[in-house]
């Protein structure tokens, strides 16, 4: 992987309406690739493609948006910090955390590699999606004409597959056999609004989606990127390009109310089976009494709750009703938080902060920041 790259990417600041650091960037490294060429339409959004020796054949796309939600102070002496196998940002001037806009810069840096690697590929970058998709609300449609498919690395964590976003599919059954998530330890899942989901709004007629690109915390100053994450990820994206060489077509059909008080398929509002009103990827009351962000499929138990946390549970209760990738990602964090203090990290600390996490847990989150066991 291209450490230094996407480094360089983390570097700059992009807040939404204010790409333009960005923007410069992205021409320049492509103006450096062989047989691109490359335009910008008035909005801002960079298109790019590489025609090989596959005339008239389709080409598989990817996109990504160029903006992020975090706007550094002025005086921010910024960094990227690794530590083991985690990246995140960093201010040296006041010794703390700064969010180095993994999202969507990971997703850039994917497109950005696939452009270097592949002779036949188009690639596509968005300005203002954090703020409404505005960029691929405008987006020049005829340049999807002769896709295969559409790919968008813009999704948190490591292992999500999006295929629906928002009430509205994104892809077709035979795309979602094909891609052989499982090999690169995908599941499918439903989000929220992106850019491939205002692409497919648009008219957009062959299959997308959304995948995790490895970055957790986003929209925080706590933002941090596991690198194993990202390389599975685009490890994923380049087995799609490589495997699936047809076109997958797919049309766009709206989300459609069910007649039972609720939208049909994922991230609708109903009455859960713990007698409290939640949707997917929405606010709802979770049974220890207090609100929590629910992003995993409806009617799920309370321990799929974000929030969830060790003072939120009696003495009774047992570790398995933690989640546990959230429980593991909590114990990342507080680690890498601990780390960048300069404060002592060991099993006694992580025990007093996470009394009903299993020591399995602990360690494995102690090593994949430090890179060696707890107790060594």
């Amino acid at each position: 992987m291209n450490e230094e790259l996407l480094k360089k990417l983390y570097s700059i600041n992009s807040p939404s309406g204010k790409e333009t650091d960005m923007e410069n960037f992205v021409i320049e490294f492509v103006s450096g690739i062989s047989g691109v060429n490359f335009w910008s339409d008035k909005r801002g959004n960079i298109y790019a493609e590489k025609r090989g020796s596959e005339i008239g054949s389709e080409f598989p796309c990817i996109v990504a948006h160029l903006d992020e939600v975090h706007t550094r102070d002025f005086g921010c002496h910024y960094s990227t910090q690794r530590v083991g196998g985690i990246l995140f940002g960093f201010d040296l001037s006041t010794d703390s955390f700064v969010g180095c806009g993994a999202d969507d810069k990971n997703g850039i840096f994917i497109a950005l590699s696939c452009l270097e690697k592949y002779d036949h590929i188009k690639v596509a970058f968005f300005v203002e999606e954090e703020i409404g998709c505005r960029g691929s609300s405008a987006a020049d449609m005829s340049f999807f004409k002769d896709c295969r498919f559409v790919l968008q690395a813009d999704r948190r964590n490591g292992s999500d597959f999006i295929s629906r976003a928002s009430f509205v599919d994104l892809c077709s059954a035979e795309f979602i056999a094909d891609v052989n998530m499982e090999k690169f330890g995908y599941k499918e899942a439903a989000g929220s609004m992106t850019d491939v989901m205002t692409l497919k709004e648009n008219g957009l007629n062959v299959s997308c989606c959304n995948l995790s690109c490895g970055y957790y915390n986003p929209h925080t100053e706590n933002e941090y990127t596991k690198i194993y994450e990202l390389n599975n990820c685009l490890d994923f994206v380049q087995s799609i390009i490589e495997g699936c060489t047809k076109v997958y077509k797919h049309n766009y059909e709206k989300g459609k109310w069910d007649g039972y008080g609720k939208w049909d398929g994922y991230g609708k509002w109903g009455y859960n089976s713990y007698g409290k009103w939640g949707t997917y990827g929405k606010w709802g009351y979770n049974s220890y009494g207090k609100w929590g962000y629910k992003e995993t499929d409806w009617g799920l138990d309370e321990s799929k709750y974000l929030d969830i946390s060790d003072s939120d549970l009696d003495e009774s209760d047992e570790p398995k009703y933690l989640d546990y990738d959230k429980t593991y990602n909590k114990v990342v964090d507080f680690i890498v938080k601990l780390y960048c203090e300069n404060k002592e990290i060991n099993i006694d600390v992580l025990e007093d902060e996470f009394p009903l996490v299993d020591f399995d847990i602990l360690n494995s989150a102690y090593e994949e920041v430090m890179g060696e066991s707890i107790y060594f």
